[in-house]
């Protein structure tokens, strides 16, 4: 009966005399479970009590969540503590305390720097990669003795090695030894070329080079969406998009090979191909050609860039074209296999290779006594580190990032250093519910010393006697052969996925700790499924920039594997990299779009320490702008842009994610959503990615739709157009189509757009007249919830049309916390509402069949007047700021950046501004609002000595209705502006005399101040 009651009173809530459902009590109060938190970045100074308190409190009363302690590091860390050492854990344990006393949540960073490794990370737990050395042994035959060689080892860092196994196969020099090193001069410039005379004819299959890394690699750049509409994308219909994302440039190749007979006549070999810079990774790669044979060659710079090529050798073995990228040994998307057809005899034959490994001593040394005569090639493989190193932390802890692909290289950096964190945390009492990983930047990896029995295990056949593929690009004949290293690709996603997530997340639960990772990580430098990686953590993490206001898809990857592997909360990485020079409003532009891409948690990425507790010396990270901090003089006005967060990500994480499009992305690896290949999806769709593993283990077929375990479906699927589906997915795809299933292929003969029609599949969403209409959906038992995006500069008033029946609805504005019922129409099965978006507007619209008693209208014919206030302002800035003194009669509104009094021009803080108007009449059916023209600033609006809230964003007005009164108004704006105007007019000071302090001067002198201030002020009545 008790448990009736609780049920009861958490279903339906009665606050102020007002029945509240626990969806709208969530949106009303919000809830601290759904407040935004902070990476809070240590290292960079001394840290103090002081500075540990008054951040933690100033997070508190503005409205943040939590943090996440961690260690990161720009600069040299002058004065900031030895990690291990007794300060250190003071520090640490501290600020989980004070966390718990001020009802924060507190977590921690997996790694001192990023991200799982550091000095006690031993070579033989570190990332490993396969390595080959090789050498040519003669045998006179096994009755005369055999063969006794010493092996040696391949250049590798940290002088450590594994041995893996010896193979030798019979040598044949115009196959696989016959090799020269071109010694190419280093240029910058086009020029005639190098050439080679090799006296006498040879015979070349490949050519492996060095080149100057050049410009973003693909898998490194942020994918974007696209800025214009797409239309039919089958072959022969449409030129195909190419690629696009944050940062990337195509780069031409950057040079050619030729051959000739006499040295005079040349004809093309192959296109040397431009290095781009990867993160981390071999910087060879090799080129395979159709057999050529010719005693001059010519290497030829063709590009304009500064580009060194070196260590190029010209080799007559047969080689997988581009081996490097396939086995992993750098990071890129793997487009169709472009290596030449090559006859039988050209290859080595899988019958010949003959394992030794038993036959090898510890120090290298072969004894083959029955080696048959001839001419052997044999190889020593062994597994070296990869040098990959973490990175931003303090310095004295940095060391090899651990094994990625071993539960032993993860459970010695738990123990080595997130076990201890945790212990030492608990035992003072201090308040711990999470552990972050951020995202993975260094580098692939594609062995560990397990690999081949997870190999085995996996994929189910032996490994050993590919390793000269893996290892060397060399192409062994056998029936397998093509599909080997997209199998050695899909093992390592596998284990990147289970042994290095999915450990830490069982380690994390076996602590009664969350996990949010950014599995594997925006710039994904190593094999993996973007989607399936992320199967295994409790909090999948994406992260999204300042600088990309249209959006990117690794957030929506983020949001598809949660949706997809049923997790609530689909978390991410926010406003990375924002500065001094946005606005509150700027920052909200960001965050709208990461919801409408289906993100329900933030974690902003970042907040420095400030170790100045009174706040007079800004910590800037060494040129860091981590600007969502205590000393940012917006600070003080940032409550509502808090609240607001809260909001959305409350709503957000209620019922279940509606969307009708799987996007499959294949089963190529890396695999990720690159916007090129997707759909035209016209607006008013929304999709989720899916990888291999969705498609076959989670997916299942039900009423014309696909369905996932807890209930998310489907309507159409979307395949891949640059992929042979694998034999399993194509089998599953055609069972799904018999039962009714929709499909797009991009090979087929239907385009898209008829796709849509035929799955009879209408906008979730509709307004004809929107330019850029974001949104979200999201369905409990007894709501339709749509989050709503004007993702443009234009405002939009039009009939919206809801793909779903409801008798009511209602406005829920997320910024205000107002809730305003609707009139709604029925049409054609879906829900007609008139609504206005202004420019960067969003709200909620909650759709539903519940009874609304007291119902508005929102209309653009609504009448209406305006009443200006033309009369001069009385302004007094903030002197201990670096204002002016006395108050400033401000005939005209200006903008601050404009004015000829420096103590204006360069101010930043808050102005307060003084007026009176006349309300000659008050009409008690109108309502009024204060529309405010802010530049790049923030308003707390106060009508006859009461705050009637603040203004920061579009539509950049509040309702002043209940405050005025007929006659005699007074009106007071505190108006607050960013710290960047301070930033550039202090930089022209001499250090004593600024009045901002900086670790770090971020600005220079000549650099461009934002406009500030208030530009116009006017009542705007509503009839």
């Amino acid at each position: 009966m008790n448990r009736l009651i609780f049920i009861t009173i958490l279903a339906t809530l009665i606050v102020g005399g007002k029945a509240q459902t626990s969806l709208s009590y969530g949106f009303d109060h919000p809830q601290d479970s759904s407040r935004t938190k902070l990476w809070w970045f240590f290292g960079e100074t001394e840290t103090t009590r002081e500075g540990i308190t008054a951040d933690l409190a100033a997070f508190r009363s503005a409205g943040v969540g939590g943090v996440v302690y961690y260690d990161q590091v720009h600069g040299k860390g002058e004065g900031s503590d030895l990690v291990f050492d007794q300060h250190w854990w003071q520090s640490l344990i501290f600020a989980s305390q004070e966390a718990k006393r001020l009802g924060l949540s507190f977590e921690a960073n997996i790694g001192n720097g990023y991200v799982a490794g550091g000095k006690w990370i031993t070579p033989d737990r570190s990332m490993q990669r396969l390595a080959m050395s090789e050498q040519v042994a003669v045998s006179p035959g096994p009755s005369k003795g055999g063969v006794k060689v010493r092996l040696g080892l391949p250049r590798c860092p940290h002088n450590w090695h594994h041995d893996v196994a010896v193979l030798a196969v019979p040598y044949k020099k115009d196959l696989l030894g016959d090799s020269r090193l071109l010694n190419i001069l280093p240029t910058g410039s086009a020029e005639s070329g190098h050439t080679f005379d090799f006296g006498e004819p040879f015979t070349a299959r490949s050519i492996t080079y060095e080149a100057t890394p050049q410009g973003k690699a693909r898998t490194s750049s942020m994918q974007v969406p696209p800025f214009a509409p797409r239309t039919d994308m089958r072959p022969g219909k449409t030129t195909q998009w190419n690629f696009f994302g944050c940062g990337f440039r195509e780069l031409p190749d950057i040079g050619v090979l030729e051959v000739s007979d006499d040295g005079t006549n040349y004809r093309k070999v192959c296109d040397l191909h431009p290095k781009y810079q990867n993160l981390g990774g071999v910087r060879q790669q090799t080129v395979a050609f159709p057999t050529v044979t010719g005693r001059y060659f010519r290497v030829s710079v063709t590009s304009t860039e500064k580009v060194k090529i070196d260590n190029v050798v010209l080799s007559a073995r047969a080689c997988v074209d581009e081996w490097e990228e396939k086995a992993s040994l750098v990071s890129e998307f793997i487009e169709a296999d472009h290596t030449p057809y090559y006859n039988i005899e050209e290859l080595i034959q899988a019958d010949d290779i003959v394992d030794l490994t038993d036959k090898m001593a510890p120090d290298g040394t072969l004894t083959w006594p029955d080696a048959p005569q001839g001419n052997w090639l044999v190889m020593r493989f062994v597994s070296v580190t990869t040098g990959g190193h973490t990175k931003h932390g303090r310095a004295e802890a940095l060391g090899l990032e651990c094994d990625k692909l071993s539960v032993e290289g993860a459970r010695l950096h738990w123990q080595s250093y997130t076990k201890p964190v945790i212990d030492s945390i608990r035992a003072h009492g201090g308040a711990l519910e999470g552990i972050c990983m951020d995202s993975h930047e260094a580098g692939p990896q594609n062995w560990t010393q397990s690999m081949e029995q997870e190999f085995r295990r996996l994929r189910g056949y032996d490994i050993r006697k590919y390793l000269p593929t893996i290892a060397g690009g060399l192409i062994v004949r056998d029936t397998l052969q093509s599909s080997l290293l997209t199998d050695l690709r899909r093992t390592i996603s596998d284990l990147i996925t289970d042994r290095y997530y999915g450990e830490f997340n069982r380690l994390c639960r076996a602590e009664g700790l969350t996990l949010t990772a950014q599995a594997i990580g925006g710039a994904l430098c190593m094999a993996g499924d973007a989607i399936e990686v992320k199967k295994l953590v409790d909090k999948p993490q994406g992260e999204f920039w300042g600088y990309q206001t249209e959006g990117n898809y690794d957030i929506k990857e983020c949001s598809s594997a949660a949706h997809v592997y049923g997790k609530q909360i689909a978390s991410g990485e926010a406003f990375t990299d924002i500065t001094y020079k946005h606005s509150l409003s700027d920052i909200k532009n960001l965050a709208d779009y990461a919801y409408a891409f289906g993100i329900n948690e933030f974690v902003v990425c970042a907040v420095a320490y400030q170790a100045d507790a009174a706040g007079h010396r800004l910590n800037t990270a060494n040129g860091r702008h981590y600007v969502l901090n205590r000393l940012n003089t917006l600070w003080p006005l940032s409550k509502p842009f808090w609240d607001y967060q809260a909001r959305c990500s409350w709503l957000l994480r209620q019922g279940k994610p509606v969307t009708d499009v799987a996007v499959y992305l294949g089963d190529k690896l890396p695999a990720r959503i690159v916007g090129h290949k997707l759909p035209p999806l016209p607006q008013g769709y929304d999709f989720d990615a899916i990888g291999t593993d969705a498609l076959l283990h989670r997916l299942t077929a039900r009423d014309g739709r696909l369905v996932l375990p807890d209930g998310v479906s489907y309507r159409l699927l979307v395949l891949p157009n640059d992929v042979q589906l694998p034999f399993e997915v194509r089998q599953r795809i055609d069972e799904w189509r018999h039962l009714g299933i929709p499909v797009y292929d991009p090979r087929g003969d239907l385009s898209f757009a008829e796709c849509l029609r035929l799955a009879d599949l209408q906008p979730d969403v509709e307004a004809p007249t929107a330019e850029r209409l974001y949104f979200c959906h999201r369905k409990t038992d007894q709501e339709d919830i749509y989050f709503l995006n004007n993702h443009s500069d234009q405002t939009v008033s039009d009939c919206f049309r809801f793909r779903t029946q409801a008798t009511s609805a209602e406005l829920w504005n997320p910024v205000t916390g107002k809730r305003t019922p609707l009139v709604v129409t029925a049409e054609n099965n879906c829900t007609a509402i008139d609504l206005i978006l202004a420019p960067r507007e969003s709200y909620f619209i909650i759709l539903s069949n519940q009874p609304n008693k007291a119902v508005a209208k929102v209309s653009a014919s609504a009448s209406a007047s305006q009443q200006s206030i033309s009369t001069p302002w009385q302004v007094q800035f903030d002197a201990a700021l670096g204002g002016p003194t006395e108050p400033v009669t401000l005939e005209k509104l200006t903008d601050w950046a404009k004015h000829s009094d420096a103590h204006i021009k360069y101010f930043s803080g808050t102005a307060s501004y003084k007026n009176t108007f006349v309300l000659t009449q008050k009409d008690k059916h109108a309502t009024y609002h204060l529309n405010l023209l802010l530049l790049n600033s923030v308003a707390e609006v106060i009508i006859n000595g009461k705050t009637a809230g603040t203004v920061w964003c579009s539509p950049w007005s509040i309702d002043i209705t209940k405050l005025l009164k007929k006659g005699k108004n007074q009106i007071e704006l505190r108006i607050c502006n960013t710290l960047w105007n301070r930033l550039v007019g202090d930089v022209q000071k001499t250090e004593a005399d600024r009045i901002m302090q900086q670790t770090h001067p971020l600005a220079k002198p000549n650099d461009k101040l934002v406009p500030s201030g208030l530009l116009d002020c006017c009542i705007k009545i509503a009839h």
